[in-house]
């Protein structure tokens, strides 16, 4: 998957699983590489929309 403008997101098939799952590695990739991110407060409430 790649993806270089964000017009190119709707290019993308993905299942709720698979966009539930990014959203996990993004939160974990952000908060390893950006000191002082923490927890994603409005994580579960973009999990259920992308239900």
């Amino acid at each position: 998957m790649q993806v270089r403008q964000p017009s190119e997101l709707r290019e993308i098939d993905a299942n709720a699983e698979a966009r539930r799952s990014i959203l996990d590695m993004m939160e974990v990739y952000y908060s390893l590489h950006v000191q002082g991110f923490g927890n994603l407060r409005t994580l579960p409430i973009l999990k259920e929309i992308m239900r």
